[in-house]
Order: C-alpha cells, then sequence, then structure tokens
C-alpha cells in the first residue's frame, strides 16, 4: 500500500514565502506612512491664512481619487470572485489578469501619491512594489502550479500575468459573492484606505486651524 501524499494544499505543507515577497507589506506601510509625511511638508508650504475648503484645495490632488477608487473596485471585484486554493479562478477579473488583486492595489496606490503631489514617494511605491510583488506572484504561480498541474500552465497560456492585454468575454461570467468577500478579508483592507484617505483629510483640517502637530 502507498502511504498517503501529504495534502499541499494546507498551509502546513506549503512552501515557505520568499523573504522579499513578505517585506510587500512593510514597504506598503512605509508608503502610507511618507504619505503622512509628504502631506505635512505640503501644507507647512501653504500660506497661513487659507479656508479650510481651500486648504484641502491646494493639498490634494482630486482627480487621483479617481485612480484610488478605480483601484479599490477591482481589488472589490477581484475578492467576490477569488476562491482561494480550492478552485482556480479563471473568470470575472481573472480572465483579463491573473493577479487583479495586485493590479487594483498599485492602481490605487499611484493614486496615493498622486494624491499627497509626490513624485519621490510614487517612484519608491513602484520600485518596491516591483520588486516584492514580483516575488510573491512567482511564488503562488509556482504553487498554482503544483496543485493545479494541467489548468494553470493553460491559464497562463490564455492571460496576462498583470496589465490586461486583450479583453476576455469570461469577464462577464464571473461568480461574484458577497459571502466570498467577505470570507478573503477584503472589507477590512477597503476600510484601511477609507481611514487612511480621511486621516489625511483630516490632518489638512488641523491644519488650517493652526494645529501645530501637523507640521514636519
Amino acid at each position: 500500500m502507498n502511504p498517503p501524499q501529504p495534502d499541499i494544499t494546507s498551509h502546513k505543507n506549503r512552501p515557505p514565502v520568499p523573504r522579499t515577497a513578505r517585506l510587500r507589506l512593510v514597504f506598503g506601510y512605509l508608503v502610507f506612512l511618507l504619505a503622512f509625511v509628504v502631506n505635512a511638508r505640503t501644507l507647512a508650504a501653504l500660506p497661513p491664512d487659507l479656508s479650510v475648503a481651500e486648504t484641502l484645495r491646494q493639498a490634494f490632488a482630486w482627480w487621483a481619487l479617481v485612480l484610488m477608487a478605480a483601484g479599490m473596485l477591482i481589488r472589490l471585484w477581484s475578492a467576490g470572485t477569488l476562491l482561494k486554493i480550492t478552485e482556480l479562478a479563471t473568470d470575472g477579473p481573472y480572465a483579463l489578469s491573473r493577479n487583479p488583486l495586485y493590479l487594483g492595489s498599485f492602481v490605487a496606490g499611484v493614486g496615493l501619491c498622486a494624491f499627497v503631489h509626490s513624485l519621490p514617494l510614487l517612484l519608491l511605491f513602484v520600485v518596491s512594489f516591483a520588486a516584492t510583488y514580483r516575488a510573491q506572484i512567482r511564488w503562488e504561480e509556482d504553487y498554482l502550479t503544483r496543485i493545479h498541474p494541467k489548468a494553470f500552465p493553460e491559464y497562463v497560456r490564455r492571460v496576462a500575468s498583470f496589465v490586461p492585454m486583450r479583453w476576455n468575454a469570461d469577464a462577464l461570467r464571473g461568480d461574484f459573492s458577497a459571502l466570498r468577500l467577505l470570507r478573503n478579508k477584503e472589507m477590512a483592507h477597503q476600510l484601511f484606505w477609507l481611514v487612511m484617505l480621511l486621516g489625511l483629510m483630516a490632518q489638512a483640517y488641523l491644519h488650517s486651524e493652526g494645529v501645530g502637530i501637523c507640521l514636519p
């Protein structure tokens, strides 16, 4: 009798995540923190007698909210379609990109850097994102190849890794589920972004009211 094979879908049997990939959260939080530092310097350079409305108008690039909202919507769509490990998601946003969750994060991150008017922060974000998420995607795809040895290589041949290169009608057939969205803990991610955005606006409001904690 052959010995039982280990369940490779179990957390304890998964290969370790590369160190570079684990740094993606560190760099993500660093970018969020630096956004407040950049915002403080921007606010300090504004004339001191501006109204709250004018301070908010000059402090932020409001058009960048479109990018942040687009990124968050991509993540919502993706998280509500993804059934981790047990099934290979190939429709909905996964018919356009193999990593739509990460694509949504990237679009939102670019929007954040633009929102606070910071090219250096944008460069840091793009470079750190490329390095850490590339390692994460490579690890995940190696793992998915082990779990779905036939289906996943075929999926790789059909769908781009990150930026969608062509439209696929399967994107309209995604089985979106609010319950799946909650199980994938996406709402916590959405709430974090909302709190961060409100925090930046509160920082500008406090500065307009003369609260010195917002000064660098």
